[in-house]
């Protein structure tokens, strides 16, 4: 092909492809009607390889499914299973025996002023819709709650009366100095008489450990550490409570007068 034929040939290449890129958008936006705004959706709509609705990425607010709810709001904290998390486990029937729905749902919308449990609800980053949160609660009791081989004599989870660090204190001796140390620092298991420790967890938090243990760490409920012990009986609501007292001394400060007296 001599070097003339060559340009004709590429000047008519040239010519059709811009007739070509002038035809698309004629064919894919009709006749000129309407705004530009109008003329490009419509445009839109006509290019291949836009993704369909159901391929669309949604809102975090549009996923109902139960379990993915809790991978993405609850594991990071609670565990992939609801256990061993940082946080206590709600993979947990004895805990799901004394906690209610309501009481979860009420704090999943508002957090925790006496602890580190955020609110989840819709105008925090990552919160979730009214909808979700019945979801998720709803789900976590039909998965883990339910169980027919509970202990009698459960004790309440809210504390019925005050308690008193120096009955406190004669409990921990007998059920809990054996892997926390007789002064709380520490022996088998970790210490709980710290300021560090104490300052991140609430007295709710502390009782309700006392109740249902940790089971996914081997920490022993209400019943294991009473009867495990010099007591030979479960731990009652009146131990707990008195338990609690004395850890809110220690965290007070007040342990020294405790135990030096008047």
């Amino acid at each position: 092909m001599n070097k003339t034929a060559r340009n004709d040939r590429l000047l008519w290449l040239a010519w059709a492809l811009g007739i070509t890129c002038l035809a698309i958008p004629l064919s894919g936006c009709g006749s000129a009607t309407g705004s530009d705004n109008e003329q490009r959706v419509r445009f839109d709509d006509w290019m291949p390889g836009k993704p369909r609705e159901s391929e669309r990425e949604r809102p975090y607010a549009y996923q109902l499914n139960a379990e993915k709810i809790f991978a993405t709001s609850c594991s990071g904290c609670h565990g992939d299973d609801g256990r061993l998390g940082p946080a206590p486990p709600l993979n947990d029937p004895l805990f799901l025996a004394i906690y209610s729905p309501d009481q979860m749902l009420a704090v999943l919308a508002g957090g925790r002023s006496d602890g580190l449990m955020p609110a989840f609800n819709a105008g925090h980053v990552g919160g979730l819709t009214e909808q979700q949160r019945g979801i998720l609660v709803k789900s976590i009791w039909e998965r883990w709650g339910g169980a027919s081989d509970l202990p009698a004599n459960i004790p309440p989870y809210l504390q019925q009366a005050t308690g008193e660090a120096a009955a406190g204190k004669v409990i921990f001796a007998a059920a809990c100095s054996r892997c926390h140390g007789e002064d709380g620092k520490g022996r088998a298991a970790g210490a709980l008489n710290e300021r560090g420790f104490l300052a991140l967890v609430s007295d709710q938090l502390l009782r309700r450990i006392m109740i249902t243990g940790r089971p996914d760490l081997g920490c022993p409920d209400f019943v294991q550490s009473g009867s495990e012990s010099s007591l030979k009986r479960p731990l009652t609501g009146a131990d707990i409570a008195n338990l609690v007292a004395l850890m809110s001394a220690w965290r007070s400060g007040e342990e020294k007068a405790l135990v030096d007296g008047p």
